[in-house]
């Protein structure tokens, strides 16, 4: 009977888990030495999207260069102060506005939630440009939804 109740449970769980990729670059030359993702957002208009930060180091200092990219699905809520994902029919928060601090150093701060994280994946491919066919090493950003 025990067994009969654990295979109804596991089926009536509906599981959505999905990929959006964020990024594709070239690794060849190296990477930066920092790459951070995170989630820019306006509250006027109710959007949302996906900023990169890559930072590189050089010899006298570092440059840092951000790129937005929007994600099919992805808005901002004002109203609860949420980043959520509508995909396949459904809505997924991915992030919220949460206070940290103490008094005057009182601030707010997107955090992601437990139901979306970043991946990133250095992945070598095999590209044929009609003349020569080579291996490429390509950074890969994930934002993986469970």
């Amino acid at each position: 009977m025990k067994t009969i109740i654990l295979i109804a449970s596991l089926f009536s769980v509906s599981a959505f888990a999905a990929e959006f990729k964020v990024a594709d670059m070239n690794a060849n030359y190296g990477i930066p030495a920092m790459i951070t993702e995170s989630f820019g957002t306006n509250a006027d208009l109710g959007r949302s999207w996906v900023e990169i930060t890559m930072t590189r180091n050089y010899g006298e200092g570092e440059e840092s260069e951000v790129s937005r990219v929007k994600i099919k699905g992805l808005t901002f809520d004002a109203a609860t102060e949420t980043v959520n994902l509508e995909s396949e029919g459904q809505i997924v928060e991915c992030a919220r506005f949460v206070e940290r601090g103490r008094f005057i150093f009182r601030q707010k701060k997107l955090e992601l939630t437990d139901r979306c994280h970043f991946e990133e994946r250095l992945e070598t491919i095999t590209v044929d440009d009609g003349f020569e066919v080579t291996k490429q090493k390509r950074l890969r950003i994930f934002l993986v939804v469970l």
